[in-house]
C-alpha cells in the first residue's frame, strides 16, 4: 500500500483523528507523507510538524523499543497534550505519527487502524 492509501485508511478509521504522518525508518526518516484532516486547523506551524515528524518519534520509540526484552514488543505510545494527543506506532514500513482530539480513548483507534492495515497487535 503506497502512503497515500495508508493515510486515507487511518483516516477511515475515526473521525477524531486530526493528522496523519508517515516516515520512513532511518538513517534520514524522510517524511512520506503528512496530511491534516479536511477541515481541521493545525496547531502547530508546517515547520514544527515537519521537525516532529521527522525526528522525534524514532527518539520515543527507540527507547521504548530498548524494554522490549522485559516488556515485550511496544504497541504503540501516547503523548497527551491539553489540546491534542499524539499517537506514534511502528508498521514494518513506516512509523506512523497520528493526532487525536483531546482526550480521545486512544486504544479502540489503535486496534482498528492495526486491522484495517492487516498489523499484527496485541491486547494487554
Amino acid at each position: 500500500m503506497d502512503p497515500r492509501q495508508i493515510v486515507d485508511v487511518i483516516f477511515s478509521a475515526d473521525k477524531n483523528i486530526r493528522y496523519v504522518g508517515l516516515t520512513g525508518p532511518g538513517p534520514d526518516y524522510e517524511v512520506k507523507a503528512s496530511q491534516m484532516r479536511t477541515g481541521v486547523r493545525a496547531l502547530t506551524s508546517a515547520e514544527q510538524e515537519q521537525h516532529f515528524i521527522q525526528f522525534i518519534p524514532e527518539i520515543i520509540l527507540g527507547i521504548a523499543d530498548k524494554l522490549k526484552d522485559d516488556l515485550g514488543r511496544i504497541g504503540y505510545a501516547l503523548l497527551c497534550f491539553q489540546k491534542v494527543t499524539l499517537m506514534l506506532f511502528k508498521t514494518p514500513e513506516y512509523i506512523v505519527v497520528l493526532s487525536l482530539e483531546a482526550g480521545t480513548f486512544a486504544r479502540p483507534i489503535y486496534e482498528r487502524i492495526s486491522t484495517l492495515l492487516g498489523l499484527e497487535h496485541s491486547r494487554g
